[in-house]
């Protein structure tokens, strides 16, 4: 469903504000919208490229070194992540198996339950 003007300028001014807030805003910025149907809602630059240029951004602005340096920390995180969660599984998978073997056991060592049931007679 397409936005309407009035929610895409509004947008824009929501952008452009950030940019434009000093010290505390950003410095540029490139916005890009898209619906599930893979539509671009709205699509807007702003700001300047970097601190000292006040050359403005567009729509054609790269951020590939930014990108790369991102993609190294987001490996790393999901390196980290996949390590803990197969840890927890592997915990989790434990526990079931041994939960599916204990009752087993009587049965694959006769001996062993016989000489459970002995201490509990001795108590």
């Amino acid at each position: 469903m397409p936005l309407t003007t009035q929610s895409v300028k509004n947008v824009r001014a929501l952008l452009d504000g950030a940019t434009k807030e000093g010290p505390t805003g950003v410095n540029g910025l490139v916005f890009v919208a898209v619906d599930r149907s893979g539509h671009t809602l709205v699509e807007h630059a702003s700001g300047t490229r970097s601190v000292n240029s006040k050359e403005p951004m567009d729509m054609d602005t790269s951020f590939c070194k930014y990108v790369y340096r991102t993609s190294k920390k987001c490996t790393s995180a999901a390196s980290t992540i996949l390590a803990i969660v197969s840890d927890v599984f592997i915990h989790l998978l434990s526990f079931f198996v041994a939960s599916l073997l204990y009752p087993l056991i009587p049965i694959a060592c006769p001996l062993l339950h016989t000489c459970r049931e002995l201490t509990r007679v001795r108590q």
